[in-house]
């Protein structure tokens, strides 16, 4: 593929097209989701979500409150979101969603 206006032509590059990728949460501040139930976060914390299929928008919903991100490119792609202060202490359920669907549901332990 090339690009090719009144000023030139670029160099020729290779496109290459693959499967979405599923939308899956892998871990939770560095965290596998394996180990979640060890792991606690709290009202205002900021945490890291690290998993596949993130676009450029993503929305992570903490039960029911939901919480707009950007993907951060930063060692891999992750999500970056400040856990809202309204979310209840107690079993939470952690998921994201963009316009390619919703991700598995993981549960934290908010304290």
């Amino acid at each position: 593929m090339a690009v090719e206006n009144a000023h030139r032509k670029t160099d020729t590059a290779g496109v290459a097209i693959r499967a979405l990728e599923s939308l899956r949460i892998l871990a939770i501040n560095n965290r596998s989701i394996s180990f979640l139930n060890e792991e606690t976060i709290h009202p205002g914390q900021e945490i890291s979500i690290v998993g596949s299929g993130f676009l450029v928008e993503n929305t992570v919903w903490f039960g029911t409150t939901s919480v707009l991100t950007q993907v951060s490119i930063s060692g891999g792609a992750m999500l970056r979101v400040q856990v809202p202060a309204s979310v209840a202490p107690g079993p939470c359920a952690v998921y994201f969603g963009n316009g390619n669907g919703k991700s598995n549901v993981v549960s934290v332990t908010v304290e």
